[in-house]
């Protein structure tokens, strides 16, 4: 445009990683597994701060940005000042290195930035703009199809706004560089409340399917949590296939559990809400379910919450 840049960023989610590994009472099956990697977590977080001239221009355009949503019946957002700190060290970053781009040569990907920071979220987007004003930015957004999906997405609930004065790539100080941040930001949660959910996920899935919730078990709940500790954050295959065998083990030792075949579901996600209710919990002929869970880091310091769920029938 002649009046400025643009460039959205769509949504990313947080990273989810899973193994679903079947067992019969008798021994283990086969395994499969996928992963994420890690990342430096909270290492640097922003150092940029809004001047008194930039201050009331970024609440300007947040103002603006809501009324927006409202116009199309969307719920406001929550400012978030560590999102906006995030957008404005972005933007300083582009000016002085004289580019206008998502990924920065010194600070990585939105991803990397907010890992950096320390801010864990569940969904991520950001937009980029370059013009004389937070109106005229505005209006150049929304008239872009990318950029107007990010202000107006119905799966984040907070925005930082981060403004530095000058062109990112020509430095012009007429121009105001811009970064929007969305995000769905992750709550902390304890292991209980990790299983509730999960319990509750795997009831919902039985009654959308027209079955009957699984009846809690006290014995799959014990092996669960006995062989929590032994998951490694990267899901790799062979010490789950240990794990496996272990449980597998335990199940033929013990006598009178009335069950042919175990399901495991072992995930590593960033909340219980992205936990994947495995497709053993939707079959007619499970029976039972039994979970562990725990907060944990990853390599990088980032928090997540492990899940092992076992669904015996």
């Amino acid at each position: 445009m002649t009046d400025g840049r643009l460039d959205p960023l769509p949504a990313f989610a947080a990273r989810v990683a899973m193994l679903l590994m079947v067992l019969a009472a008798t021994g283990a099956a086969d395994v499969g597994c996928s992963s994420g990697h890690g990342s430096s977590f909270g290492s640097r977080p922003p150092q940029v701060h809004a001047t008194p001239e930039i201050a009331p221009l970024e609440r300007e355009m947040f103002t603006r940005l809501n009324q927006d949503r409202h116009k199309e019946g969307l719920p406001p957002l929550t400012y978030d000042e560590r999102l906006a700190d995030a957008g404005r060290a972005h933007c300083a970053d582009m000016r002085s290195n004289r580019f206008f781009s998502h990924e920065s040569p010194t600070t990585g990907t939105l991803e990397n930035r907010l890992d950096a920071a320390g801010y864990l979220a569940l969904e991520a987007r950001e937009n980029l703009a370059s013009a004389p004003n937070v109106q005229r930015a505005e209006d150049n957004l929304l008239a872009s199809p990318g950029h107007r999906a990010n202000v107006m997405a119905r799966t984040v609930s907070h925005v930082g706004i981060g403004i530095v004065r000058g062109d990112a790539v020509t430095g012009d100080p007429g121009m105001l560089t811009i970064t929007q941040v969305f995000a769905k930001p992750a709550g902390t949660e304890t292991g209980d409340q990790v299983i509730a959910t999960v319990t509750s996920a795997v009831a919902e899935a039985r009654r959308g399917a027209g079955l009957n919730p699984l009846a809690a078990d006290p014995f799959l709940d014990q092996l669960a949590r006995r062989h929590l500790d032994e998951l490694p954050l990267d899901l790799d295959s062979a010490a789950i296939g240990r794990v496996g065998q272990a449980v597998a083990a335990e199940l033929s030792a013990q006598r009178g559990h009335g069950l042919k075949t175990v399901e495991i579901s072992a995930q590593i996600v960033v909340s219980a809400s992205q936990f994947d209710v495995p497709s053993a919990a939707k079959r007619p002929e499970a029976k039972r379910l039994g979970v562990a869970a725990a907060p944990a880091t990853d390599a990088g310091g980032r928090p997540q919450v492990k899940v092992l769920a076992l669904v015996g029938r």
